[in-house]
């Protein structure tokens, strides 16, 4: 009161036209300085997330203005990692005129991988209003892929052949002469897709000129019909080539551009099969010259041909994709590849799926989950039938990829269903196996020795029918409940548990309700064997002789050859054979053993370890002896198997490693030089795991890499959360 008297006291002697403009000052002021803060403060926000590339890529096509602006403005940062992701967050975003202003400008930069992500986004949604654009980018990019990506949208924005031909205003490019060829022997043969052109004796020209530039030069050539029979006598075919004559006149375009098929630069073939995609032409031949381009030596030719053979509506272009998801080599381009082709391509293809190898098949699933289109949503039903549990897997976890996006359409809900029974049922079978080696074994299952090997490999293989069955469920409840109830289920956790499956089973369909608990409650093995004895639909076999059980349809090779090292002499009386050809591996299954242990690699495969095991090198080292110095070049992974070793930096320690530690896998990973130096502390054991035999592998099995990057990930939060804690700090994941 007495302040507000002051006040009162004191109002008559101030002009309140003053204390208005002061205050309405004082407001501007600090609106600005709020929105400069906030605007400062977002910005770091958002370059925090460019820094931790945690923006999910699903979403960029909502940022708006601002965001967009933000993400432009890294362009210029100095940063090229950050440059790099920001011109492929852009990218997705040309819908706003701001992202495609900041792409234009990107298609002047220097930058090779900048200038790709801007003129692919440029191309794919071309406009009138970009022809100057890409003009000047098609007669100053000095990297032949750029040249062709620039005149393809040219092509787009004109609809033309002819007349991106003439904006492109370069008649001796050998990619504006490729697109000329096509395009006249498109037009020349349209109607007929499967017309071949070939050399007959009386039509001999001079090849070494374009027929387009100078058709006078060129004498008629003629025409031939694939249609199963002989060729014009004399006719310059090749071998494959079959077909009946036709005296339609011909401009000499198809023997120009089989002559750059052909041609000793990798560059001319790749400008010819290029020109055969972009206008998606399957006349007179073009065709075969793609599909023999898919087996050129040159890697930039192969996947050119690739690449056009995807966008050829064909059902010969669609196998020969397919066919390259089973080369190990190629499938990661032929996964991309696969993920463009056009929906209706895709129709009546399931056949050409079903002849590929589990591994193809495995990668047509992962393709066809960035893909959309009901065709394609089709045949991941499709594989959801396969007999391949692993097949099964990757199309249930791409379908869930696409049901988040909204794209999957309708769920074969039956095909999920009977896929969640038979993990169900390996689990269950599998646990059987446990259960009755621990009821014999005072109810606790051996560790060491053969027999716990064989009861290591068979809890990793309920743990997998576990993950097969939630990527499944995911499918049929709320995934993150399913994500829930499996989280807490590997932890081990009874209360959260508890809490996630009262959840889950309000979610799942009542007829599988019991199952799924009883795969995922964690109950006791002594209660487990007593419920699973009582199940008709499991092979009680496997309660008292695990290795009939595992002979039988319950196994696998590798379970199998596991138990050579459990039950080898009663394997080698019962099943010669089988023993004969398992034995073989049976000096690996230490280490296979060992890997296990191995955080690293706990949630791979047995086979895959067998594989990681067939490759390491063991190494004996004595007290100080150096492993690797900080700086060096990053050329394997080791695990420390007796003994222990020092982590330091610049002399001082970090860490102390003891079995069954790993150490340098980050930097055999990322290939950077080591960040610090590794020295035995005592005589130490290793096993040397080779980054050139780990990335093979890791071609072959991609789900390798995977598990390695998901428990890399792990460990990384992990360390995080470590930090965090001991900071005093608390940050939200």
């Amino acid at each position: 009161m007495r302040w507000g008297g002051l006040a009162l006291k004191a109002a008559p002697g101030v002009d309140l036209h003053v204390v208005a403009l002061v205050g309405v000052a004082l407001g501007g002021l600090g609106y600005y300085v709020a929105g400069v803060v906030l605007r400062q403060a977002y910005a770091g926000l958002l370059r925090k997330t460019i820094d931790h590339r945690k923006l999910d890529l699903d979403d960029v096509h909502r940022l708006d203005d601002e965001e967009v602006q933000l993400w432009s403005n890294e362009l210029y940062c100095g940063d090229r990692a950050r440059e790099i992701l920001a011109a492929e967050i852009l990218a997705q975003c040309t819908a706003s005129p701001k992202a495609r202003a900041a792409l234009v400008g990107v298609c002047t930069l220097p930058d090779r991988e900048l200038q790709r992500h801007a003129l692919g986004a440029l191309c794919r949604t071309a406009r009138h209003a970009d022809t100057a654009t890409l003009c000047t980018a098609l007669r100053h990019a000095a990297d032949p892929e750029l040249r062709r990506t620039a005149l393809g949208g040219l092509l787009r924005v004109s609809g033309s052949w002819q007349i991106a031909v003439r904006n492109a205003n370069d008649d001796e490019a050998v990619d504006v002469r490729a697109l000329r060829w096509v395009g006249q022997l498109q037009d020349h043969c349209k109607g007929e897709p499967a017309c071949l052109v070939g050399e007959t004796p009386n039509s001999r020209r001079d090849t070494g000129r374009d027929s387009s530039t100078n058709p006078q030069s060129i004498s008629p050539t003629r025409c031939v019909l694939h249609e199963g029979g002989a060729p014009e006598p004399g006719a310059n075919f090749g071998p494959e080539v079959q077909g009946a004559a036709c005296d339609r006149p011909c401009s000499g375009a198809m023997a120009e551009l089989r002559a750059a098929a052909a041609d000793p630069d990798p560059q001319v073939r790749a400008a010819a099969l290029w020109a055969i995609g972009v206008l998606r032409s399957t006349q007179a031949g073009a065709l075969d010259l793609a599909l023999r381009g898919a087996g050129d030596p040159d890697q930039t030719v192969g996947a050119t041909a690739l690449t056009s053979l995807a966008a050829l509506p064909h059902p010969r272009a669609l196998a020969a994709v397919y066919a390259a998801l089973d080369h190990p080599a190629r499938a990661p381009l032929a996964i991309d590849v696969l993920a463009a082709v056009p929906d209706a391509h895709l129709q009546a293809s399931a056949g050409v799926l079903d002849g590929l190898s589990p591994r193809g098949q495995i990668s047509a699933a992962v393709a066809l989950g960035t893909a959309d289109g009901p065709h394609g949503a089709a045949l991941l039903g499709h594989l959801l039938t396969s007999p391949q549990r692993s097949v099964r897997y990757r199309a249930a976890k791409a379908m869930a990829a696409r049901q988040r996006r909204g794209t999957l359409g309708q769920v074969p809900v039956p095909a999920v269903l009977a896929a969640v029974e038979a993990e169900i049922r390996s689990a269950l079978q599998a646990t059987l196996v446990l259960a009755g080696i621990a009821h014999r074994n005072g109810d606790r299952l051996p560790s060491q020795g053969g027999l716990g090997l064989f009861c290591g490999e068979v809890a990793a293989r309920v743990t997998l029918c576990q993950r097969r069955m939630a990527a499944h469920l995911a499918l049929l409840c709320d995934p993150r409940v399913v994500e829930l109830a499996w989280h807490h289920s590997r932890r081990g956790e009874p209360k959260h548990l508890a809490a996630a499956l009262e959840l889950l089973e309000a979610a799942l369909p009542e007829s599988l309700r019991p199952d799924v608990l009883l795969v995922l409650d964690g109950q006791s093995l002594r209660e487990r064997y007593r419920l699973l004895r009582q199940r008709p639909d499991l092979d009680q076999t496997a309660a008292t002789d695990p290795l009939q059980c595992v002979m039988g349809p319950a196994g696998d090779d590798w379970l199998r050859t596991c138990a050579v090292a459990a039950f080898g002499e009663t394997m080698a009386r019962t099943h010669p054979e089988q023993f004969a050809t398992a034995s073989r591996q049976v000096p690996l299954l230490q280490r296979v053993q060992f890997l296990r242990a191995v955080s690293l690699f706990d949630a791979v495969a047995g086979e895959d370890l067998l594989q990681i095991a067939s490759t390491a090198n063991e190494l004996s080292l004595g007290p100080d002896a150096t492993v690797f110095s900080k700086g060096d070049p990053s050329q394997d992974i080791y695990l420390v198997v007796r003994g222990s070793v020092v982590l330091a930096d610049g002399g001082a320690p970090i860490a102390t490693l003891h079995p069954p530690e790993v150490f340098g896998e980050l930097a055999a990973l990322d290939g950077e030089p080591r960040s610090a130096s590794a020295v035995c502390a005592e005589p130490t054991t290793l096993l040397r795991i080779a980054r050139a035999d780990l990335d093979e592998i890791m071609e072959r099995k991609p789900q390798v890499a995977r598990e390695i990057i998901r428990v890399l990930a792990r460990r990384l939060r992990t360390s995080t959360a470590r930090l965090v804690q001991a900071s005093g700090v608390w940050k939200a994941s």
